[in-house]
C-alpha cells in the first residue's frame, strides 16, 4: 500500500467525475488533484484507504497537450474550483462523459444506443457564476484550501460576476464578527442578496458602505445563533 507523505511517479489514465486524474499502482486506484489524462507525474500521497488512495501532483514530467496555465492567482491553493488547469474545450468533453456515465450508472440506459447532443459552450468562461459563499477565519475572507479548514484569502474571484466581486471588496474591510457570507446576484434583474452568518453584530459602517456603493443591492439577511433577520430591503430577489 502507499505511504502517506511519500512521492510516487505515476501515469494518469483517466479523469473521475470530480475532475481529479486517475492512476493505478499495483491495481490500486489513485485519485490525483491537478493531474490530467495522459500525464506522467510525481504524486504526493495525502491519504491512504483500503481500496484507493488520494494525492496531489507535485511535478509534471510529461504534460497533457490540454494543460493550460490557470489565470487565477489563488488556483494552486484555493478549493473554489478544480479544472481551470484544463483547457475549456476539454472541460466540455469531460462534463459530457459525466452525463453519459450518469445515464449508464443511474438511469440503466445503454449509452451505446443513444446520441447525446454536445454540451453548448458558454460565451464566457469567466465571471459567469451568480452565487458565492466565503468563510472568515483569522481576519481572512476566502475559500477553504483544498481538503483543509484553512482559509485562502481572496480579494476577487475570476468565476463570479464582477458585481459580486465589488461586494467582496467592501465586505473584506469589515470582517469582525462574520463567520460566513453568501452573495447571490440576479444578473437579468440586476438584484443582489447578501446573507451574513455572524457570531456578533456586524461592524458599524458595513451596511451603509454596501448601500452606498452597490446600486444593485436589494436584500441583506443576518443569521445569528440560528435566528434569521432581514436587515435591509426585500425578503427575496428575483431572476429570469
Amino acid at each position: 500500500m502507499f505511504e502517506v507523505g511519500k512521492n510516487y511517479k505515476l501515469t494518469i489514465i483517466n479523469q473521475e467525475h470530480y475532475g481529479r486524474g486517475v492512476a493505478k499502482y499495483n491495481n490500486i486506484p489513485v485519485f490525483v488533484d491537478d493531474a490530467l489524462p495522459g500525464e506522467f507525474v510525481s504524486v504526493n500521497i495525502t491519504s491512504s484507504h483500503k481500496k484507493y488512495c488520494e494525492g496531489v501532483a507535485t511535478k509534471v514530467y510529461t504534460a497533457s497537450k490540454h494543460r493550460v496555465i490557470p489565470p487565477c492567482d489563488y488556483y494552486d491553493e484555493c478549493g473554489g474550483c478544480n479544472i481551470m488547469h484544463q483547457e475549456y474545450s476539454e472541460n466540455l468533453k469531460f462534463k459530457q462523459r459525466i452525463v453519459m456515465d450518469a445515464l449508464y450508472k443511474f438511469g440503466d440506459i445503454n449509452v451505446k444506443n443513444i446520441k447525446l447532443n454536445n454540451i453548448i459552450p458558454s460565451p464566457t468562461i469567466f465571471n459567469y457564476r451568480n452565487k458565492i459563499t466565503l468563510h472568515v477565519k483569522d481576519n481572512k475572507l476566502g475559500y477553504y484550501k483544498s481538503n483543509t479548514n484553512d482559509i485562502v484569502s481572496i480579494d476577487k474571484c475570476l468565476i463570479v460576476d464582477n458585481v459580486i466581486n465589488d461586494c467582496i471588496e467592501i465586505i473584506s474591510k469589515y470582517l469582525d464578527g462574520i463567520k460566513k457570507v453568501t452573495i447571490r446576484y440576479g444578473k437579468y434583474t440586476d438584484e443582489v442578496m447578501i446573507i451574513f452568518d455572524v457570531k456578533e453584530d456586524l461592524k458599524i459602517g458595513l451596511l451603509d458602505d454596501l448601500g452606498s456603493h452597490i446600486k444593485q443591492l436589494s436584500s441583506i439577511y443576518i443569521v445569528k445563533d440560528g435566528v434569521i433577520t432581514l436587515a435591509y430591503g426585500s425578503e427575496y430577489i428575483t431572476e429570469k
